[in-house]
């Protein structure tokens, strides 16, 4: 009797890890008529059924973790390309700021020069 107590309890916390092996995992037998061994045998596919589920839905979860690494290295690369693209402006805008200052500073010395010529 104890031994079917502990499978029974073993059984629920199983059972209670796999809401889904519910639906498709059939009920061990509790009949009184049926010999130890068949109960035995029915607790361990029992157990064995919630089991298979719970690799199953691992698998499952495994599948999804896999698809969502790819989703973020995607996102990731698309981050990067972008940073890319940003610094690639940000030097291009520097780079054109000094062209600009340089000629800023042209045109700052021919009106000096200018002014240095012109009769007063």
């Amino acid at each position: 009797m104890n031994i079917t107590i502990h499978m029974s309890l073993a059984a629920l916390l199983v059972f209670g890890l796999t809401g889904k092996a519910q639906a498709y995992c059939p009920e061990p037998s509790y009949w009184r008529g049926i010999s130890f061994e068949t109960q035995v045998e029915s607790y361990l596919e029992y157990l064995l059924c919630l089991h298979n589920g719970q690799v199953g839905t691992l698998n499952e979860l495994s599948i999804q973790q896999s698809s969502m690494r790819s989703e973020i290295a995607t996102v990731s690369d698309r981050s990067d390309e972008a940073l890319k693209q940003l610094l690639s402006m940000y030097v291009e805008l520097g780079t054109t700021n000094a062209e600009l200052v340089a000629k800023v500073e042209m045109l700052e010395e021919r009106l000096q020069a200018l002014e240095l010529r012109a009769p007063e």
